[in-house]
């Protein structure tokens, strides 16, 4: 059978913004459409091809965001304003016609960032639910984190994408919980995994005798995202590197993150070689879009000093101990389930940071121990929780 032959799902999320956490997500998902003989064709507003060659997505469909959010100022959504091409919509709505379903995810996508009428990635995603309830096409939302609303139309545009889904995952019971608050009770809600613990990556090899090397991740930091000034975040870790650096630790920047088309601040690369004009540390520089080059970086790590999400997942994988910030819910869970204690807080005094790591230095090995088992458990959840979750018809 040609590619081009084979059922397909589209997917709508976030990964033509080069985020390495929502490759795993990806990887994880075709491997599940792999076993079912399905294919993947993704909604992007950029011609991604390393998504193709990389990731084995069969297509990319033109979706109706515009390429920046200069373009889309007082604008609907691309292809629905007066007088503008709207061929892509129709190649849309063919395109979901003959799939087997919408799956929106994974990640932290369903949120209000605004609440005008369509705009935003509630209106977006609520648009696409919109179209697939036309056609009957089955709308599937797969591995979200869900964060309480900031505006009550926020809240009605999630209720209305979860009251129209078929199935849907969450990664953490809190997420349920939000969804419950806001009158979601007729759809039936599995709480799975992030589909990141199924990379297929080793342990690390232990290496004796060796200088330690600790990986740091960031993400952009500023009023509107993390409550403190951009400036004041850099310098925060800034000390924290050269607190790891006194303590005769190596330290690596690690980007998770190259996305700079709205805001050069989201590549994390920019962000970390800002820390290191206060501290001279290690910076990989080069844009990595393959995963398989990433197991390779963490499994040189001896511990993970980071705030991403992902950055936590790839080292429980590698079997390196975390020593995390954890400045979002969406980092919080992910340190609880993995049972991360005494964790960073970017509003700690310098002094908690020293005396955390010289406690985290101390017991890291049992830290450890800990988190592997906590990672096995969270990886065979993971696959019996998506073993059924596919289908034909």
């Amino acid at each position: 059978m040609k590619i081009s032959d084979k059922p397909y799902y589209v997917l709508a999320g976030g990964y033509d913004t080069r985020n390495v956490g929502d490759y795993a997500m990806l990887d994880f998902l075709k491997r599940k459409l792999d076993q079912v003989g399905c294919n993947i064709q993704l909604l992007a507003r950029h011609d991604e091809q390393h998504l193709k060659d990389i990731y084995g997505v069969s297509e990319l469909i033109s979706n109706y965001e515009y390429n920046n959010k200069e373009e889309s100022v007082d604008r609907f959504f691309r292809g629905l304003n007066h007088g503008e091409d709207s061929r892509h919509l129709v190649n849309l709505k063919n395109k979901l016609e003959r799939s087997q379903g919408l799956i929106i995810g994974g990640g932290r996508l369903l949120i209000d960032h605004t609440a005008d009428v369509m705009r935003g990635p509630l209106a977006y995603f609520a648009t696409l639910v919109m179209l697939c309830r036309f056609l009957g096409v089955p709308i599937y939302v797969y591995a979200m984190t869900i964060v309480p609303c900031k505006s009550e139309e926020g809240s009605k545009w999630l209720k209305f994408i979860i009251d129209n889904c078929e199935k849907v995952s969450v990664r953490d019971k809190e997420s349920v919980e939000v969804l419950r608050s806001i009158g979601c009770v007729n759809t039936e809600i599995k709480v799975i995994p992030d589909p990141a613990y199924g990379l297929l990556w080793g342990k690390k090899l232990l290496h004796s005798n060796k200088k330690l090397t600790a990986g740091l991740t960031v993400r952009a930091i500023h009023e509107k995202w993390g409550g403190m000034s951009s400036n004041s975040y850099i310098q925060k870790m800034a000390s924290l590197v050269k607190l790891l650096k006194d303590n005769n630790i190596h330290v690596v920047g690690i980007p998770h993150q190259y996305y700079g088309i709205d805001d050069s601040r989201y590549d994390d690369r920019n962000i970390l070689n800002e820390i290191a004009k206060y501290v001279d540390f290690e910076v990989i520089n080069d844009e990595i879009l393959d995963l398989k080059k990433y197991q390779t970086i963490y499994q040189e790590l001896d511990i993970l000093v980071g705030i991403r999400r992902h950055s936590f997942i790839f080292s429980a994988v590698s079997g390196v101990p975390v020593f995390p910030f954890s400045e979002n819910p969406n980092a919080a869970r992910a340190c609880s389930e993995l049972g991360v204690e005494d964790v960073l807080a970017l509003s700690e005094s310098f002094e908690n940071y020293e005396r955390k790591l010289k406690k985290f230095l101390s017991i890291k090995d049992k830290r450890l121990i800990i988190q592997n088992e906590k990672m096995e458990e969270l990886k065979n959840r993971l696959e019996l929780g998506y073993s059924d979750w596919f289908t034909v018809s």
